[in-house]
């Protein structure tokens, strides 16, 4: 169930406070209403929220071959390490000898393990995050009768900086509205492994 408020935050009318949190502009208090607001009116705030919630999407999705690289280089590493730790281990026994020297690199290959899929469930989570934000405001829209086109271009220069370019076009009755288009520079591709 979305919270009444989710609508307030897309609405012209909204008021926030530290104390309340969001609030209606029109009549002072918290949302009240049961399935969708009457006195609601949607502007720029929307169109705001969809650009946002679209390229945080496509910045998510941009880097998947990345860290699907980061997680077969690490698990390549570290198989690469057991296997020759094995090795080891076993041409040392075979010549009578024992150290710990075999068990400090198996448990280094074994730590590089975590270190390669930790960036993926990450992706995953903020993958997951992201999708349900864009369905949340899917289906406040689809109870206005409202949908939207929106177009995202994700232009790299040579630096990772990311220009994100939108061309949104937002439907209301089945009739097209108005056609914006919508450009953020330097969003930055950050990747923390």
């Amino acid at each position: 169930m979305i919270k009444s408020t989710a609508h307030c935050l897309l609405c012209e009318h909204k008021k926030m406070d530290f104390t309340t949190g969001v609030y209606c502009g029109v009549t002072e208090k918290k949302p009240t209403f049961a399935e969708k607001c009457t006195i609601k009116e949607f502007g720029e705030g929307l169109e705001q929220k969809i650009v946002e919630l679209d390229s945080n999407l496509k910045l998510i999705e941009n880097r998947k071959s990345g860290i699907y690289l980061h997680l077969y280089t690490f698990l390549g590493i570290a198989l690469i390490v057991l296997i020759a730790d094995y090795l080891f281990t076993i041409a040392l026994w075979e010549t009578g000898w024992m150290t710990t020297i075999t068990l400090i690199i198996g448990a280094t290959g074994l730590g590089l393990i975590p270190y390669a899929v930790t960036p993926l469930n990450k992706f995953k989570n903020q993958l997951k995050i992201a999708n349900k934000s864009v369905l949340e405001l899917d289906f406040i829209l689809e109870l206005y009768n409202i949908q939207y086109e929106i177009e995202t271009k994700l232009l790299k220069d040579s630096h990772d900086i990311i220009n994100i370019e939108n061309t949104l076009v937002i439907i209301k009755n089945n009739k097209r509205e108005n056609i914006k288009n919508y450009s953020k520079t330097n969003a930055k591709l950050s990747i923390d492994y």
